[in-house]
């Protein structure tokens, strides 16, 4: 069954599928020299011709345009939106360590971001904490055979929006938050590298708006 299947199967409204390779021949192409964030900026080189770090990055900017997938697509095609990827992919390759909310607190100022988030084996282990808060934004780091793999999802009210870089972007709406659970785990099974069910751990943080 394709990803698509999978996803629709367990409720999903729509899906787009997406794959982070696509982007590969762009992010050679940089021509900025530093990149400005939230506090202060960055070095940037322009000779950059890996996918090393851009789950987190695409994550990130999925996650700053509030899962708008067609505002998503356009701003990756800019070269803000590479310069934005870039960096976040310097930022990443530094030695992050995957369970602590210090980055995702310095790039979300206008988010409460926990220390330290949830670790499962199993994406069911998050059930209650995805259920909890009515608007908010998970980020969620896959431990894989080798390395780790991010995606994020975004909750507001009764609709949750999935983005996973390798996959693509797909929504529930009105669906029960074991059944997107349960669509996640089903997910990686056919995908080998995130090592299965049980078997590699998730990390998921939970970004809620300060002003909420």
């Amino acid at each position: 069954m394709s990803f698509e299947g999978i996803a629709k199967s367990f409720g999903a409204e729509v899906f787009y599928e997406f794959r982070q390779s696509t982007i590969l021949q762009n992010l050679d192409s940089f021509e900025a020299r530093q990149i400005e964030f939230p506090r202060g900026y960055i070095d940037a080189r322009s000779d950059n011709s890996t996918l090393g770090g851009c789950c987190f990055a695409l994550c990130m900017v999925m996650m700053q345009g509030n899962f708008d997938y067609g505002y998503f697509l356009s701003k990756i095609k800019t070269k803000e939106g590479i310069g934005q990827i870039r960096g976040y992919q310097f930022i990443n390759n530094q030695n992050v360590t995957f369970h602590d909310g210090q980055i995702l607190r310095r790039i979300f100022t206008d988010y409460d971001v926990p220390i330290f988030g949830r670790i499962g084996l199993s994406f069911k282990n998050f059930k209650s904490y995805i259920k909890k808060k009515k608007v908010c934004f998970f980020h969620v780091v896959i431990t894989c055979v080798s390395g780790a793999h991010a995606i994020c999802l975004g909750k507001i009210d009764n609709k949750i929006s999935v983005f996973d870089p390798n996959v693509g972007f797909f929504t529930f709406l009105d669906k029960p938050i074991k059944d997107v659970v349960a669509c996640l785990d089903e997910l990686t099974k056919f995908m080998g590298n995130y090592g299965g069910t049980g078997r590699r751990l998730r990390y998921i943080h939970r970004l809620t708006p300060k002003d909420v």
